[in-house]
Order: C-alpha cells, then structure tokens, then sequence
C-alpha cells in the first residue's frame, strides 16, 4: 500500500510538471511569434521609409526613417535587424524575375531576386539546372506564366477589425483591392485576426505600400506583418498520375532551393 501510495505521488507529481512545461513552452513560442512580428513589422517600415523618400538612408534628413530607428532601439529590436532592412533597401539594383518549367500541363514558377545585369546569366545557369534534373520538362518563356497562374501581390496586415477602414482607404484613392480575413492555417499569431489584402496587378503594390504605411494608417493601428510583391495563384489544379515526372520536378525545386541564393519563393499547380 505504501508502495502504491508513493507511485501515484510520483505520477501525479509528473503529470503537475508536464503540465508546467507544456504551459512554459506555449509562452515561449507565442513570446517568440510576437517578437518575430514586431521584427517584420519595422524591417517592412524602414525600407519603406526609405524608398518614400526617394532611396533617402539618412535619418537627419529622413524624419520618417529617424523616427523608426528611434522607436526600434526602444522597442530593443536587434540591432541586426535594423541593419539587415536597411542593407535591403540598398539592393535598388535587384529585380524579381520568374522562371518557369512545364511538363504538359504541370509547371512549376520559381521567383528570384538578381541584379538586372546578371539576369540573363541566371537564365542560362537555371537551363543547365532542367538539363541536368528534369530532362524530360522544358523551360518556357515567362509570358506563358498566365497560362496557368494568375499573378497577384499580397499583403498580410493587422488588426482584422479595421477591415472596414480599409477597404474605405483603398477606394478613396481608387485602388482595386480585396481586403480577407485570413485563414487559422496563415495566421501569424494563434490568438491575432489578420487581414490578407490582395491586388490582381503587382504594379500597384507601391501605391498600396505606401497607404499602409502612412501616417494616417500608422495612426489607425494598421500593422504591416509581410508583403508579397509577386505571387501566384493556380488558375487549377492538375492531378499528376505519373510519379516520374513528379520525382524529377521534386528534384529541380530541392536542387534550386539548396543551390541558388537568389531563390526566393516556388509555385506550382500540382
């Protein structure tokens, strides 16, 4: 009995500091999805900060920018961040560029980030790469992307309950939006309702960028979370039967991703 007695202490006692942990654990992750959050937020401002200002990275001049930095060292961003948005923000010579690959009704869109004068060299490198992994699919030309994507720019913002002011932002300036809740899937904190706003021509990210990030916005409690310049959308889903083909294009993309810095996001329709 005393045996017993002893063992249900030691198991109730075990259960009490599971419990414990699982408790620590859950605050240590959403300490840490907060804190990513408010890192996003300020490298997405200061960069914008800095393109509205006409490539302006001087804060005695860009009062937008100062006011920023000084509110990051408060907040104790690292200051790591705060570099790296800057050093981003220096890349005015990088462009996106999409490359694609098709294998009868399946393609796979791969965007990259490369300087304008190396664009034509990664072009020729990402050929070598299909050569060499997916011998069987071609490499097609970009204007047949919209064959089978619809190409959008995305932005990811909080909080939810200023939905109604922004889709009020948005027509006011004559800006074609659609302003969403986002999904539990997409969330970026379990316990934040966000918004996905999404634009069905990329050229208009700079206008939406730059309402989202106005002081009119700021001062509304408008978070900027991620933007997405260019995104793909499938326009369907193609069920692919041959397992061949599958292994070959699993090889391109896992060889593109570990292989090529400028890599940036992969899309495809299967």
């Amino acid at each position: 009995r005393w045996i017993s007695k002893q063992r249900h202490f030691i198991y109730q006692n075990t259960r009490a500091y599971s419990r414990k942990a699982a408790k620590i654990k859950r605050t240590k992750e959403k300490e840490e999805l907060r804190r990513i959050r408010v890192y996003s937020t300020y490298s997405i401002s200061i960069q914008s900060a800095i393109r509205q200002d006409q490539g302006n990275r001087d804060p005695k001049t860009n009062v937008r920018l100062r006011n920023l930095l000084d509110q990051a060292r408060k907040d104790d961003v690292p200051k790591r961040v705060i570099e790296k948005a800057l050093k981003k923000s220096d890349n005015d010579d990088m462009i996106p560029i999409h490359l694609a690959v098709r294998k009868g009704l399946v393609m796979v869109v791969f965007t990259c980030n490369v300087e304008r004068t190396k664009q034509t060299a990664l072009r020729h490198v990402f050929m070598g790469y299909v050569r060499k992994h997916a011998p069987s699919a071609q490499v097609v030309d970009s204007s047949q992307i919209s064959q089978c994507f619809e190409q959008v720019c995305e932005v990811i913002v909080s909080p939810q309950e200023k939905e109604d002011y922004l889709e009020e932002l948005f027509l006011e300036h004559d800006v074609d939006v659609t302003v969403s809740a986002v999904g539990e899937e997409d969330k970026v904190d379990e316990d934040e309702a966000i918004l996905r706003i999404r634009a069905d021509d990329p050229k208009k990210m700079v206008t939406i960028e730059q309402l989202l990030t106005s002081n009119e916005a700021t001062n509304e409690g408008i978070i900027v979370h991620e933007i997405t310049p260019s995104k793909f959308i499938p326009i369907d889903y193609v069920e692919l039967k041959d397992e061949d083909v599958y292994s070959e294009l699993e090889k391109l993309w896992t060889y593109v991703e570990e292989n090529e810095e400028t890599y940036d996001s992969r899309y495809s329709n299967i």
